[in-house]
């Protein structure tokens, strides 16, 4: 509270700024602290470094992600904090404005799934959603580029998760967790936005107004795309390959071959990933299309190596069951066999050297000591 304090009142802003980073990494992911604390931090949007407003929104993201889902009443507050921003005349300020958005999504929609009464915070981010999404026109690159991110965050979360077994990772979100009765959200209309922006990107991939950048940015998120949903891979996939095969827009020749060696390890990290054999197809049939018959081949190889392992791993499994198998049952029936009754002498204890100097002797040597068997498992 005083480093805050003393931050807010300090005039030179050089100092303010260091003063609030030492703030920040104070309350670190203190959710209360940082709950209690950011209304107070919400009049440094007005200050005139645009280093202090793009704090602002850096410490929103911290506050986002580590006390909105116990504070949701700060989850409004976040969406109509960014809001204006967005028209903010510094760059680095919208840029993170738009991160900071592609934090809140989800974690706003996930609350919206189970709290169906907060419709107010739902129309908040759906106008911020609209805003940021318009700016894919934007001539600046680092917006353009952000932009794309935060559609690939909003077609991830309304999609439907297709995987048969789903991620271990609980903070995934997607349509799943919308009820069908869910009273404002229509998850029909919520999927086909999200459909929207994959073919928004398939279009922009080929677009000649796009850079390299740009290009790579709708790239590597549509890699990431088909990782968490493989239903999409048929659809992608053959666009890559045909970028790859004709290059489209104005690019020079290296910037070109930087966009292809993109997609070629884009194209081998999805390769070797855990894929279904029917979608490992299309993206074995497309890395072989552009030229990456040595790697296919490296990766096929090894594949069939790992499952002669695996299968000779089984087949010592299942003899070892057998015989495991076997050995109880030999145990059982031996144990089942009738033994005679020990004779009615004391009982006494013998060595096994003393066992033939018994014997000679006439003695009677214990049933129990002339029987042990051993049987090994």
């Amino acid at each position: 509270m005083d480093k805050l304090q003393t931050a807010l009142t300090e005039v030179d802003p050089k100092e303010k700024l260091r003063l609030l980073e030492e703030f920040r990494e104070f309350v670190k992911e203190d959710s209360e602290q940082l709950a209690s604390l950011f209304p107070m931090t919400y009049t440094l949007i007005f200050e005139k470094v645009p280093e202090i407003r793009q704090w602002v929104v850096n410490f929103l993201i911290s506050v986002v992600r580590y006390s909105g889902e116990a504070h949701p009443d700060l989850l409004k507050l976040a969406a109509d904090t960014l809001l204006p921003l967005l028209n903010d005349t510094a760059v680095i300020v919208v840029k993170t404005v738009i991160q900071a958005s592609a934090n809140l999504y989800p974690i706003v929609f996930k609350r919206m799934c189970t709290n169906p009464t907060e419709q107010d915070t739902w129309k908040s981010i759906v106008e911020l959603k609209s805003k940021i999404t318009a700016m894919l026109e934007s001539k600046n690159d680092g917006i353009k580029i952000n932009v794309i991110k935060f559609m690939h965050v909003v077609l991830t979360v309304q999609s439907v998760d297709s995987r048969e077994k789903k991620s271990s990772n609980t903070q995934e979100i997607s349509l799943d967790i919308c009820p069908s009765s869910h009273p404002f959200l229509n998850k029909q209309q919520l999927e086909e936005e999200g459909l929207s922006h994959l073919n928004t990107f398939i279009s922009l991939l080929f677009s000649p107004s796009m850079s390299s950048g740009a290009i790579t940015a709708i790239i590597n998120c549509l890699a990431l795309l088909m990782r968490s949903r493989p239903e999409f891979i048929p659809r992608v996939v053959p666009a890559f390959e045909s970028w790859h095969r004709t290059p489209t827009g104005n690019l020079r020749s290296i910037q070109k071959r930087f966009v292809e060696r993109s997609i070629r390890n884009q194209l081998l990290g999805l390769m070797r990933s855990k894929l279904s054999s029917a979608y490992q197809k299309y993206v074995i049939d497309a890395l072989l299309a552009i030229g990456a018959k040595r790697e296919v081949a490296h990766f096929q190889a090894r594949m069939a190596k790992l499952q002669q392992q695996q299968a000779a791993h089984e087949s010592r499994q299942s003899s070892k069951r057998a015989h495991s198998s076997t050995s109880s049952s030999d145990k059982s029936g031996v144990a089942k066999k009738s033994r005679p009754a020990p004779a009615a002498t004391p009982s006494t204890s013998y060595k096994p050297a003393e066992y033939a100097k018994a014997k000679s002797e006439g003695l009677t040597i214990p049933q129990d000591i002339l029987f042990t068997p051993k049987i090994t498992i």
